[in-house]
């Protein structure tokens, strides 16, 4: 358990030092850039998440004692845990970075939507609804349960993959012989 708790720790940090990256670099500033930038950070956060499933299912089939089974069933649950460990970290990151580091990106989050539904023809009465709707969805706190399900559900499809390949302990190959 310690294994996967820190590895699901590395990977919340690793999305929460992302989104700090971006902020720091100003492309959190406006809805332009972020939707600019969206692309990379969903695949850096992939990254990240591969990485951290990956890293830390093999780690703990190391620590796997040598006479237990092994199998698909144990390295995806490693990656569920990792995956669930780094969901519950997100909520705090979330919620701290959504509150107190951006307080802006809500509304940064609304324009961005609205100027997505304007391209697509919608306008008047619809637009300001949606508006509406989103600004009671874009809250901190509901952003954070939001980024919970999404963590754990990235991170159980990466897990669900890792763990074809990360199912057989390594085997030792022979010593060359030496003629």
């Amino acid at each position: 358990m310690k294994t996967t708790l820190l590895y699901g720790f590395l990977m919340a940090l690793g999305g929460l030092l992302l989104n700090l990256l971006f902020f720091f670099l100003g492309f959190h500033a406006s809805a332009e850039k972020m939707q600019s930038t969206q692309w990379l950070g969903a695949l850096l956060g992939l990254g990240i998440a591969i990485a951290c499933v990956v890293l830390g299912t093999r780690e703990r089939r190391e620590l796997w004692p040598a006479g237990k089974d092994w199998g698909y069933g144990s390295a995806l649950g490693s990656g569920t845990l990792i995956a669930l460990w780094s969901a519950l970290f997100a909520i705090v990151a979330t919620y701290l970075y959504f509150a107190f580091i951006n307080p802006h990106m809500s509304e940064i989050i609304t324009q961005m939507q609205l100027a997505k539904l304007q391209a697509k023809g919608v306008s008047g009465d619809q637009l300001d609804r949606a508006e509406a709707m989103m600004h009671k969805t874009t809250t901190p706190g509901v952003i954070a349960v939001f980024g919970f399900v999404q963590a754990f559900i990235v991170g159980f499809s990466v897990s669900l993959v890792a763990s074809a390949f990360l199912r057989h302990r390594p085997t030792a190959s022979p010593p060359p012989v030496l003629t």
